[in-house]
């Protein structure tokens, strides 16, 4: 211990005699390690001494290795720099400041010890003499305002409630605490004080009828009416109405309040023709107004009497939007119900079987010959056929169990197709007559012996591959397998065949002009005397406008090992997409949609395909976004 550390501890040992520290530590900063690994998990009183003033502070804990764990930490010190001990640490340094463990004790009687310590020692940095309290703390006037900001519409929970009522219940009150709460309820009951109240009050009363009221409720102040004035417009004519409430737009139209206030907030029109808007939060000009005294802004009696439908039948007859579940997402591909449920399990396996079986048949046609050109009758193996980017592509089948029957939906896409159309043409019928044992050779015959019933095949072939996602996948990872392949390129390439609808060059009154019910009862006749059908509208009306025929966007997402060296192969992850993904209906009509399974988007088909190379395995991921997903029109 150096001279002046001698001087201090001598002039407190004269001042307080009976005070022998257990625990002694001169240099802070050189002593840290033994001052944490001392006190590790000890209990008792501490004091810090600043060497350069002789100034102290006196604390308690329950658990001291933490504590100097906090006074140790200038992050802890910097958070904290309202406290005074923690401004003159960060001032003067570890170095300059002593630590004495005045008393070891148990952590029930840490704050009892303080309390003597601090009654005897009487230092200098403890700004509070209470140990354990907050009393005689001063609040800044900031600081107040945002511990009321955090308290304002706080809610309690019951046992909350509880444990305060507990703990005031069992608190006892001092003497002086009690004076002091008896002063201040004189104070507030006195004469002078309710006076001063009755002319604050008469006071606000006054400036509160100056006010001229703007709301139809008499003295109430414009910035406390909660009504919202509504303004209704008919997108058709581009007239609009304005309505005192919400309530008073529902009852006009025929609809409720809430289904009005979502419209609102949604910006979606209602009935496909009214688009709902808030002229004020606050007050309406027009609120003072009846419901037939509303303000139009038109002077054409016609038109007025289209904004506002009339209540009868003949307008709940006529439906202009019927929603149903879009075929673009496969929900299901094999929908079965048996009494028995151990014979679902022999299903799974059934069906992967057919798969495989349904593939290797259509690989096993080989529909290309480049040097003769024309269709060979020959059939290769499946290994080598399988990588082929000629064969005819497949789609993962969907099966529909019936009591007599599976049906078996495929969709196929053959990039060859003139092959197909050279082959039916050359052959004959009446060679495959004259074989008796024909029916062996039927594909549905093979596969009806699995499931011992009626097979049938509904075969839909595809004009574009990208149609189908499994068909799009499998053809970029056919692509992959060759070694020489740049990973970027193929998805490059295959991005560009893939043909997207540009929606905003489509006429949105397409449909209702080539409906089924306005060209169903065409006869010969009325084609020659009105001409309503010609090649234009069935091209460009009738064809344009059917479902499922174009995309508007594609996404994959590749990821394996596809690095063009053999050794020392890494996993490639490459990301590709065309279009957009979104659903046209919602996203850019503003028109509900209709939500399935989970978080499965109805205007998404996806498909998943693995492969693999001399390098290791790859997977494709596949979305792709149709167009007309979620709502069908009809006159």
């Amino acid at each position: 211990m150096d001279l002046r550390n001698w001087v201090f501890f001598f002039k407190r040992i004269m001042k307080n005699p009976n005070i022998n520290p257990v625990a002694i530590y001169s240099n802070a900063e050189l002593q840290q390690k033994g001052i944490l690994s001392e006190n590790k998990g000890k209990s008792g009183v501490y004091c810090w001494t600043n060497l350069e003033n002789g100034n102290y502070y006196v604390g308690s804990s329950v658990n001291l290795k933490n504590r100097f764990n906090h006074y140790f930490s200038k992050g802890f010190l910097e958070k904290n720099k309202g406290s005074i001990i923690n401004q003159s640490q960060l001032k003067n340094g570890y170095s300059n400041f002593k630590l004495e463990n005045l008393e070891y004790c148990d952590p029930d009687k840490a704050i009892a010890r303080e309390q003597y310590y601090l009654d005897f020692l009487k230092p200098d940095y403890n700004v509070l003499h209470s140990a354990g309290s907050r009393l005689g703390s001063v609040v800044l006037a900031e600081t107040r305002k945002q511990i009321s900001s955090a308290m304002t519409g706080r809610k309690l929970t019951e046992a909350t409630k509880a444990k305060m009522v507990s703990s005031w219940k069992d608190r006892e009150i001092s003497e002086a605490r009690t004076a002091h709460m008896a002063m201040l309820n004189e104070k507030a009951n006195s004469p002078e004080r309710i006076e001063q109240s009755i002319k604050n009050l008469s006071k606000y009363k006054a400036e509160r009828s100056k006010a001229t009221p703007l709301s139809s409720r008499e003295g109430l102040h414009p910035s406390f009416s909660k009504r919202a004035a509504v303004k209704v417009t008919d997108l058709e004519t581009g007239n609009f109405v304005e309505y005192e409430s919400i309530s008073q737009t529902a009852e006009v139209l025929g609809s409720n309040k809430s289904t009005e206030r979502n419209y609102l907030k949604s910006l979606r029109p209602f009935q496909g023709k009214y688009r709902f808007s808030v002229i004020s939060r606050g007050i309406s000009t027009i609120c003072a107004q009846k419901i037939s005294d509303f303000k139009i802004h038109n002077t054409n009696t016609k038109q007025i009497s289209a904004i506002i439908p009339e209540k009868n039948l003949d307008n709940y007859k006529q439906v202009s939007i019927k929603k149903h579940f879009a075929v673009a997402t496969k929900e299901w591909h094999n929908s079965v119900y048996t009494y028995n449920s151990k014979s679902t399990i022999s299903l799974l396996v059934i069906d992967q079987m057919i798969i495989k079986i349904i593939t290797s048949y259509l690989n096993s046609f080989y529909l290309e010959d480049k040097k003769k050109n024309h269709f060979p009758a020959k059939l290769v193996r499946q290994k080598l056929h399988s990588l082929y980017m000629n064969k005819v592509y497949v789609s993962k089948p969907e099966l529909k169990h019936t009591n007599s029957k599976v049906i078996i939906t495929l969709y196929v896409y053959a990039s060859r197709r003139k092959t197909f159309d050279w082959l039916y043409k050359y052959i004959d019928d009446r060679m495959f007559n004259q074989l008796d044992y024909k029916n062996q050779f039927y594909l549905s015959t093979l596969i009806s012996k699995f499931y011992n019933k009626k097979v049938v095949f509904r075969i839909i072939q595809l004009r574009y591959f990208h149609l189908n996602p499994s068909i799009l996948a499998e053809q970029l990872a056919i692509s992959l397998t060759n070694r020489r392949t740049s990973v970027l390129g193929a998805l490059r390439n295959t991005l560009k065949k893939v043909r997207k609808l540009n929606y905003n060059k489509f006429d949105k009154n397409s449909l209702k002009r080539a409906s089924l019910n306005a060209t169903s009862n065409v006869s010969m006749e009325s084609y020659k005397k009105n001409q309503l059908i010609n090649k234009d509208l069935l091209k460009h009306e009738i064809l344009a406008s059917l479902k499922y025929r174009s995309v508007i966007g594609v996404r994959f997402e590749i990821a394996g090992r596809l690095t063009k060296r053999n050794t020392a192969a890494r996993s490639v992850h490459k990301v590709g997409q065309k279009g957009i993904m979104k659903n046209i209906e919602s996203s850019f009509k503003g028109r509900s949609t209709v939500l399935l399974r989970g978080a499965v988007r109805p205007n998404l088909d996806f498909a998943s395909i693995s492969s693999k190379t001399r390098n290791g395995a790859f997977n494709i991921k596949c979305w792709v976004s149709n167009h007309y997903s979620t709502l069908a029109y009809f006159q």
